[in-house]
């Protein structure tokens, strides 16, 4: 699950561009790996990226609740981003548990992205298809 969450997101950050015309599109992509929904929405401004954002939901009703309990105990947002390696660029991470359902949301600090991390070489629609090769699904608005 990791490598997979990794991999999207490694790429995806790896989409930050230099700025170009001003017309705003959001690309939303989504995957299913090992039980747990990732949302990726990435804003893009021209064809700069001015925001990004993450979502992870995991369905908890197969778990007992002596696994719940464990699993609270967890720091989800540290796992997120040290296993990301976007340690600093994550920013804002909450989790949240309702009923039987573990939410993690974070914002992505495009400006804290190295930039070894960043091109110029890409649109939106081609990081939609680049995501998509990934096991992504992805809509651009």
């Amino acid at each position: 699950m990791k490598k997979y969450l990794l991999g999207g997101l490694m790429l995806s950050f790896a989409l930050v561009l230099t700025g170009c015309g001003n017309e705003t599109k959001t690309m939303i992509c989504t995957m299913t790996q090992s039980g747990v929904d990732i949302e990726l929405t990435t804003k893009f401004v021209g064809k700069k990226v001015d925001d990004m954002n993450l979502k992870y939901t995991m369905d908890l009703d197969d778990y007992s609740d002596e696994a719940i309990e464990e699993v609270k105990k967890q720091d989800f947002c540290s796992i997120v981003s040290t296993s990301t390696g976007f340690n600093d660029a994550l920013t804002g991470c909450k989790q949240d548990f309702k009923d039987k359902t573990l939410l993690i949301t974070g914002n992505i600090d495009v400006k804290k992205l190295d930039d070894e991390d960043t091109s110029d070489e890409s649109t939106p629609e081609e990081a939609k298809e680049e995501l998509e090769k990934q096991g992504y699904t992805c809509v651009i608005k």
